[in-house]
Order: C-alpha cells, then structure tokens, then sequence
C-alpha cells in the first residue's frame, strides 16, 4: 500500500488552478507591462518512481505570499502522507511478526488451550475436586478427570466399567493433552517423562509411586497432579478419586514427578 498518483494529480490541478496564469503556460510569451513571462518550475514528485511536472506561475507580488504559503501547506501535505504510509507499512510489518509470535507461542505451550463450549464449570468443579479451580486453570483436564470420578478399579481396564492407575493417565493425556503414553506407570516414567521434584510440580504433571514390590525404585502406581498438592488417580480399594500427596501413605511410597516430553 502507498501513496496514490490521483493524489498528486489532484493537488497539481488545485495548484494550477489558484496559481497558474489562466492563458495556460506560455514560456515563450515576451514580457508584458504588469506582468513576468518567466516559467518557475515546482517540481512535485510523484510516486512509484513517476516524472516530475511543473507549473508555470505568474509572479503577480499581490499574490506572492499566498502562493507560497499554498506551496508550503502542499509540500506539507505530501511528507505527511508519506510518513502515514511509512507507519502503516511498519504496522503491518509488525502485525505479522506479532501475529507469527502468537502463533508460535500457542503451539509451545504446555497446556492444550481449547474452547470452554460444554466444559463443567470452575465452581462445580472446585466442588468435585476439593481445590478452587479457576479460569486460568486447564478446564479441560478437570472437566474430563470429573468424568471418571468413582469409575471403580479394574486391573488392564480402559472404559468406565473399570480402569487401573495407567489406563485412566494414558487415556487423560491422550484427551486433553493430544499425547500417547505407554500402558505401564514404570514405561511412562522411563520413556515419556522427565523426572521432577515434588516441590516442582505443576498441573498435568505426573505423581509416581512404588505401592507394591520390593524395589522402591520402580513405580507400580501413577496419578496426574493438579494443584495445591492434590492428584487424580484410581485407586485399588475406591476407583476413580483425588488424594492428597501429603498423606502418610503416599508420603512413604513416593518416587518422583514425571513432565511429560
């Protein structure tokens, strides 16, 4: 976008009409009693690389200063409109850099952002989870979690009929956050996250525990944190539910935070 050649034929022809000898330019007319036949050009340039024109006026000394000042306010006229035009071209340069920006951020981000349009909400679902969910927490992940609450435990299940502690975190993140997990809580662990202090979890990370077995080291058990310490997971004796990490019983059977790649 730039400046307009109607623009600068407009002004020329304002120009020529209040300053310009009505008889038209006469360069080759001698020189009369009153009046000067001299041609003074006013180059006023065009855009897009267009030829300069000229317009021959009279020098009537009654008129002189009017005609100057209408030069000046037309000179005036044509560095503005070439700084509008300058700006706009900066701003739309700068709008698709923002726009690139926002786009590139959206598709980095940690959490998968998508419409609220049928989500439960903040308020029912602090109630469900016993922790103040608000807007700027995933709604999705809590409305979809909400979903299963009370689905009883079923070794190897996947359906509402009965889930284990895998199944129910693989299915989530798969949901809400577009990803695939392993089956086994010890190959999330080992292929599909990035080990985290608990004092360093956030929401959607995942909670590993060793519930069972003699090696402390590898997780039998696995739940999606949320926030202010609580997590959803199945749990063997009452399915689907939200628990603290600060209980005795997974206080002493915790290994570590897992951030999914």
């Amino acid at each position: 976008m730039g400046p307009r050649p109607w623009a600068c034929w407009f002004t020329c022809v304002i120009l020529s009409v209040l300053t310009c000898d009505p008889m038209g330019p006469r360069p080759w007319a001698k020189e009369k009693k009153g009046r000067s036949a001299c041609f003074h050009p006013i180059p006023l340039f065009l855009v897009g690389g267009e030829k300069s024109f000229y317009v021959s006026c009279r020098q009537e000394k009654k008129n002189v200063k009017f005609r100057w000042k209408l030069f000046q306010l037309l000179i005036n006229f044509y560095i503005c409109h070439f700084k509008i035009v300058k700006l706009m071209r900066n701003k739309q340069i700068t709008f698709f850099l923002l726009l690139i920006v926002l786009i590139a951020n959206t598709s980095c981000g940690s959490k998968k952002r998508i419409p609220t349009a049928g989500m439960e909400s903040p308020a029912v679902l602090s109630q469900k989870f016993g922790v103040r969910v608000t807007p700027q927490d995933n709604i999705h992940l809590y409305t979809e979690a909400s979903k299963w609450l009370g689905t009883p435990h079923r070794m190897g299940g996947s359906t509402k009929k009965g889930v284990d502690c895998s199944g129910f975190v693989a299915i989530l993140y798969r949901e809400v956050y577009g990803k695939q997990l392993a089956r086994s809580s010890a190959d999330m662990l080992k292929h599909n996250c990035k080990k985290v202090s608990r004092n360093g979890l956030r929401e959607g990370d995942l909670v590993f525990f060793a519930t069972s077995g003699r090696n402390k080291k590898v997780p039998t058990h696995v739940g999606i944190y949320l926030k202010n310490g609580k997590f959803v997971h199945t749990s063997t004796s009452r399915g689907v539910m939200v628990s603290t990490l600060s209980e005795p019983y997974y206080l002493r059977t915790w290994i570590t935070g897992g951030r999914v790649k």
